[in-house]
């Protein structure tokens, strides 16, 4: 209603009133101003809130401007918007008016850029007042889903198919049942990169751990979001599964953990969002769980997108290299064998000594040897499993049916040219498919190309098991015999018989014959 007094009503919009008397019609009332008034970015920059701003000025009830989240003025933030960049209005049109900026997440390049875009270059007219990163309460850890996976046993977890998924499964379970037992309240958030994923993991977790959990992303309705954020806060559903999207307005001081399924993009993302949990000061724990697929496909988003600007702009693609580093910035928090609260806040200009703050509350510092040996595992079977795929991709498709060729080698193996004549029918002739056959056909004909070439070895069997037969070999098939030179040369002259081939002949010849 307040806003709607002081930008006017839409019926004045359309009526072609004089601005002011349409905008100002608030402040001609005897109605009390408000002390304090949240407003967007967006809205700052409309004609009519800056007349506000500026008869307000007018009449000295400008007292201060506060820009809240200040790190997305800057082009280094990790969420930069350029909304805020135009706040910088504010500092030229009212200059004498006070004015603070606050973050939780500014690195001293976002600090130099905050203040070059607010006009706050003079440090001692503006000083910076800073107090510590350091989350003492929050203890990190990394957990990696190759190795994870690879483990994968067959005994369920709660239900769960094991595995990385198995692992979170058992993480969620354990937490709500420790503090249910000492009758604490529990809450937890789990991030993931897709909206998609949210609704899955969340079935997944209320299945098999039989903890309420709940999705929510961008994509859905605003009285949707606004369920899930209160069913949460309210404690029927014990745990969020979310985009980023899941960020403003959380206060919740009984979050205990809090889960990245997929790596953040950047370390000020991942800060802000894993200190979200123990906002009470008690203890709560960050878990994330890397994967180098993860890496690879932001990597390849962030190239995407370089690509689809320049098509846009009819210009040279221009790669991202902050983003580039903001990525290989938690990309070294997983894989780099170093404390990982001293990472995050050298990161910030914080430099720490780990013995004497982290204090083995971050996995390496407790277990620095075991890190270790499950970062290089990790990267082990990534490789294992990178050279297996490619194998898979250059060998030949699965056998189907057909002894056409060795089963699993690559057709431009040259030993298997060499031998291919032994198989085919210019041999026993089992078989008349060739490797061009085999490729056009795939899967989808096997049941019928079986039956077709089997059954044209039968019919070359049935000859054979006649030819004997002819011979006074009573009872059915028999063993082939040796036959004299006289019977070959005989059998030659005969082109309606067929010969039996040198190698199968030979190794006929050293079978025992039939008593």
């Amino acid at each position: 209603e307040i806003m709607q007094q002081l930008v006017g009503k839409k019926d004045n919009n359309k009526k072609g009133n004089n601005k002011g008397q349409a905008t100002l019609s608030f402040y001609n009332q005897k109605s009390t101003l408000p002390k304090l008034l949240y407003v967007t970015p967006e809205m700052i920059q409309t004609s009519k809130f800056q007349s506000i701003l500026q008869h307000l000025y007018k009449q000295s009830k400008l007292n201060l401007f506060a820009i809240d989240e200040a790190h997305c003025l800057s082009t280094w933030g990790h969420e930069f918007r350029p909304a805020y960049r135009k706040l910088k209005w504010l500092r030229e049109s009212f200059r004498d008016v006070p004015c603070m900026a606050c973050t939780a997440t500014a690195t001293p390049k976002v600090i130099q850029d905050i203040r070059k875009t607010l006009c706050m270059e003079d440090e001692t007219r503006f000083p910076c007042h800073m107090s510590t990163f350091n989350r003492e309460n929050i203890s990190y850890e990394v957990r990696y889903k190759d190795s994870l996976d690879a483990m994968t046993t067959e005994n369920n977890i709660g239900g769960s198919s094991g595995g990385a998924m198995g692992d979170l499964v058992k993480f969620v379970k354990q937490q709500h049942s420790i503090h249910d037992s000492k009758n604490e309240p529990c809450s937890g958030i789990v991030y993931v990169h897709k909206r998609e994923d949210t609704a899955r993991l969340a079935l997944q977790i209320t299945r098999a751990a039989g903890i309420k959990a709940a999705a929510y992303h961008a994509g859905l309705s605003d009285s949707a979001r606004k369920d899930t954020q209160e069913q949460w806060t309210g404690g029927s559903v014990k745990v969020a599964v979310a985009t980023v999207a899941f960020g403003m307005g959380i206060d919740l001081p009984h979050v205990r953990y809090v889960i990245h399924w997929t790596m953040a993009k950047s370390v000020e993302g991942f800060y802000q969002e894993s200190g979200r949990g123990g906002r009470d000061g008690k203890p709560a724990l960050s878990i994330l769980y890397y994967s180098k697929d993860d890496a690879s496909k932001f990597s390849f988003l962030i190239k995407k997108n370089a690509e689809n600007k320049a098509k846009k702009n009819g210009t040279d693609v221009k790669l991202d290299e902050r983003s580039f580093d903001a990525l290989q910035g938690m990309i070294d928090y997983c894989t780099k064998p170093h404390c990982r609260r001293q990472h995050l806040l050298k990161h910030f200009g914080e430099n720490i000594i780990p013995a004497k703050v982290c204090k083995a509350t971050c996995d390496y510092c407790k277990a620095p040897k075991k890190v270790e040996g499950a970062i290089k595992k990790s990267e082990v079977i990534k490789h294992v499993a990178a050279s297996s795929q490619r194998y898979r991709s250059s060998a030949k498709a699965e056998w189907n049916g057909q002894w056409d060729r060795p089963h699993g080698e690559s057709e431009n193996d040259g030993d298997w040219d060499f031998c291919r004549s032994d198989y085919t029918e210019n041999g026993l002739g089992i078989t008349s498919s060739s490797s061009a056959e085999f490729s056009s056909t795939g899967g989808a004909n096997q049941g019928k190309n079986s039956t077709k070439n089997f059954a044209k070895a039968r019919s070359i069997l049935d000859k054979f098991e006649a030819m004997e037969c002819q011979k006074g070999k009573m009872g059915g098939f028999v063993n082939f015999k040796s036959r004299s030179s006289e019977e070959d040369e005989s059998r030659s002259k005969n082109s309606s018989t067929i010969s039996v081939p040198d190698h199968l002949r030979a190794a006929l010849s050293n079978r025992r014959k039939p008593e």
